[in-house]
């Protein structure tokens, strides 16, 4: 990953919550790009699937609390600043974290506005392994309450989890 800016952020979540921190960091970045989507399992592309801030990596390490390492690499596109960016993905957090209780499934406070975001929802797309291979072609059909999404494909359904695969517009 071409990393251009990096930042800490200490989060409050519970262990069981940190797998949404990539979606709700996407999601802070589509706060500060209007019109921009959230390419799961993270990233950013624009409307018409330009890619935006394509790379967002997000790793967790205990230092008295949990605190997460943004690491994110806008492209030509994106049309805000490494600084602007940050500050919507503090802003989303911390909107995610006061919605959280430690019960609460880790997208849940929001789901419904993601799943508005998400690029290809309901289109065919390519699921790739983290190698890149494409291992499956079907229809992005939803995304649960633990990042997961499915795709349906002849009929059948598979679920993808984030560590699993990514998604893209088959070529």
């Amino acid at each position: 990953m071409a990393v251009t800016h990096e930042f800490d952020l200490r989060t409050s979540c519970a262990m069981s919550q940190v797998i949404a921190l990539p979606l709700v960091c996407s999601m802070g970045i589509t706060d500060a790009i209007p019109g921009s989507r959230v390419s799961w399992p993270s990233g950013v592309v624009l409307e018409d699937g330009t890619p935006c801030c394509p790379e967002l990596g997000v790793s967790v390490r205990y230092e008295g609390g949990m605190v997460a390492r943004v690491s994110l690499a806008p492209g030509e596109p994106c049309q805000a600043s490494p600084e602007e960016l940050e500050a919507a993905v503090r802003s989303r957090v911390a909107a995610w974290e006061a919605a959280l209780s430690p019960r609460t499934a880790p997208l849940g406070p929001v789901l419904g506005e993601l799943f508005d975001r998400v690029d290809l929802m309901g289109e065919e797309v390519e699921a790739l392994l983290p190698d890149g291979q494409a291992f499956a072609r079907g229809r992005l059909a939803g995304l649960d309450l633990w990042g997961r999404v499915t795709i349906v494909i002849d009929g059948r359904e598979l679920e993808l989890s984030p560590e699993q695969a990514r998604l893209r517009r088959p070529s």
